[in-house]
């Protein structure tokens, strides 16, 4: 009898065992446990975690296996706590991971809960109630923010008997590359290749403010996420968890952007934001991802750039008081020029010049240099004397801009053409890799800009059917802002890739192609036309240029545009190059086009070319997903 017992306990202790190891087998490869643990399932099989940082696994073996992690956690989270190390313990390490093993295992729930210093001034430095995903818009002068750059806005809770919550006193939650290099080649190759480890940092908001609305004038978009306290709670201790770590910083794939969603999906899996994205992450696309999750965005909120501050402001004035204005910012005195007006006149003038001040010395007011201090205080002191309200009402901006409303960013394209000097009829097929060209749907796109990366061509004529590369951009960018009142921007241009080309050496080679441009461009006033003369440099090289091999031209273009602000654009370029040590060194183009918008992702065009005496018409459709 007793060894009949011996085995019923045996049996009953292996059993509870085994549906032990099951059930942590079935936890280890959940949803959440991935999620929180950042894995990846390998195309050949396996796990792998995205994090890179050994003390975000508590297994040697935690970053490849999924369930020898899961057991460590448990294991961790049992060790008896002592409160002289109590920030070294598991479960003040990974609040977030004990808090659901602890749901899924009686054991751990039943605990006595165990104080973590750190982690509950970490959270109590916040005292969050609301999380925004903020987007900070485009900006051309740094490369990893070419295409914007988003972080976590943690909202602060509202003091009692405060009307309104200052959401300066939020906090931000970046994650962003930490360069080892400030060589601008090794830093384009290192960020492609993932040399950089990317790390979250907490700050202030209001220094994200200093840094992207004020220092560089971008404009930021907050969405505010709809999350509850407790979703909330989660979302903090998964990024204290975060920061234990870091990963390795890719710009294409795993950057700002593709990490902030991951921290979120961490809180809530169902949520199901990365798996929408295409292996590439831009920034603005991310936005959109958010839009697609049910009730997941409550609103959004607009804080404009300094220089947005200052355009409205100067708007506003009548003429003679622009031109008080320029008199009191041109020599400095916060008097001159004020002689005459009223005070509501003068409020006027001062708030403009005190916003023109804030957007034209914003870095050297960030850095509290004397002379732009000085500058501000003379305006303020005078201002202050008038003793009128600010009245302006808040900057509301147009419906086109919100980011999330903007056409997918990858194309295909067919066209059908006829080829005048051959007599005969060719099909184009293009694709785009990324992002946008300024004669597409605008909504969501920042004006006169074209960024484009990866775009090729390929050219099947009517007699010989055998498709051929017609042209390859690596990468395309046109920057052709107008000049404004107090503003001179430069316009630029820039490609690198190739072009099948025509010279008396060779009649249709393929040459690897470079250009730079430098120029204006101005806003004409009529219908929404802009008009732009740049300088352009080219350089391109093939075996067929005989044994000259390099080709280097300059000269001028011209052209005119209206973007999409509607269903249509339009434009019309012309330029000539003249190429040294060519027989024929002269060689000009021209190129005229008009886009009709048929769907947020599909528009046609009607496009003539000519290039020296050879002409070219054609009708595109493209094809945006």
């Amino acid at each position: 009898m007793n060894v009949e017992r011996l085995l019923c306990f045996l049996l009953l202790f292996l059993g509870s065992h085994a549906l032990a190891d099951e059930n942590i087998e079935n936890l280890a490869f959940s949803k959440k446990w991935q999620k929180l643990l950042h894995y990846d399932q390998l195309m050949f099989g396996g796990y792998k975690s995205q994090a890179d940082g050994k003390d975000f696994f508590l297994s040697d073996r935690g970053k490849t296996d999924p369930v020898a992690e899961l057991r460590a956690n448990i294991e961790a989270f049992k060790k008896p706590y002592v409160k002289e190390e109590a920030d070294k313990h598991a479960r003040c390490m990974f609040p977030l991971r004990f808090k659901w093993l602890a749901t899924e295992f009686k054991d751990l729930s039943s605990l006595e809960p165990v104080s973590c210093p750190m982690y509950d001034r970490f959270h109590q430095s916040m005292e969050p109630v609301g999380a925004s995903l903020v987007f900070s818009s485009y900006y051309l002068n740094n490369p990893s923010s070419v295409f914007g750059h988003t972080f976590l806005r943690l909202h602060r809770k509202k003091k009692e008997g405060v009307q309104k919550r200052p959401e300066l006193l939020d906090s931000g939650i970046n994650f962003a590359a930490n360069p080892t290099t400030q060589n601008p080649l090794l830093y384009s190759l290192f960020g492609l290749i993932g040399v950089f480890p990317g790390t979250y940092a907490k700050l202030p908001y209001y220094y994200k403010v200093r840094e992207y609305a004020e220092s560089e004038s971008r404009d930021l978009w907050s969405f505010q996420l709809n999350l509850r306290q407790q979703e909330v709670d989660d979302l903090v201790a998964h990024l204290w968890e975060l920061g234990q770590t870091h990963f390795d910083y890719y710009f294409f794939t795993e950057n700002c952007s593709y990490h902030v969603l991951t921290a979120l999906e961490a809180v809530n899996p169902d949520w199901e934001i990365s798996s929408q994205l295409p292996f590439y992450v831009i920034p603005s696309e991310t936005i959109k991802t958010i839009f697609n999750v049910p009730n997941f965005v409550k609103s959004v909120d607009f804080r404009p750039s300094a220089r947005r501050v200052f355009i409205n402001s100067f708007e506003k004035l009548e003429g003679r008081e622009r031109s008080a204005f320029r008199k009191a910012v041109s020599s400095g005195d916060a008097t001159s020029g004020l002689e005459g007006y009223d005070s509501q006149a003068k409020q006027r003038i001062l708030d403009t010049a005190i916003d023109y001040v804030d957007y034209k010395r914003a870095k050297d007011l960030v850095k509290e240099q004397p002379e732009a201090m000085n500058e501000k205080r003379k305006f303020l002191i005078e201002r202050a004397k008038l003793g009128v309200a600010n009245e302006s009402k808040p900057i509301v901006p147009a419906e086109w801009e919100y980011p999330h409303q903007g056409h997918d960013t990858r194309y295909l394209g067919l066209a059908a053409g006829y080829a005048q000097e051959r007599e005969e009829g060719f099909l184009d097929l293009s694709f785009r890799f990324a992002f946008h060209d300024r004669m597409e749907r605008l909504r969501g796109y920042p004006r006169d800009i074209t960024i484009e990366l990866i775009s090729l061509k390929l050219r099947s004529y009517q007699e010989d059917k055998t498709p051929r590369l017609e042209q390859a951009n690596l990468l395309k960018i046109e920057s052709l802002s107008p000049i404004r009142r107090f503003e001179f921007p430069v316009s630029w241009a820039g490609h690198l890739g190739a072009i099948r080309v025509k010279n008396q050496h060779c009649q249709e080679c393929l040459a690897w192609d470079a250009g730079m441009a430098g120029g204006v461009s101005v806003d004409t006033g009529v219908a929404s036309i802009m008009a732009y003369t740049l300088i352009d440099f080219n350089l391109a090289g093939s075996y067929g240029f005989d044994k000259t091999y390099l080709r280097t031209g300059v000269g001028p273009r011209i052209g005119f545009y209206r973007q999409m602000y509607g269903a249509w654009s339009m434009r019309a370029d012309a330029g000539m190059l003249y190429h040294w040590s060519f027989p024929e060194p002269w060689q000009w183009t021209a190129e005229v086009e008009a886009r009709l918008l048929l769907a947020k992702n599909w528009d046609v065009s009607l496009q003539a070319t000519r290039f020296e005496s050879e002409k070219e018409y054609k009708l595109n459709t493209h094809w945006y997903f």
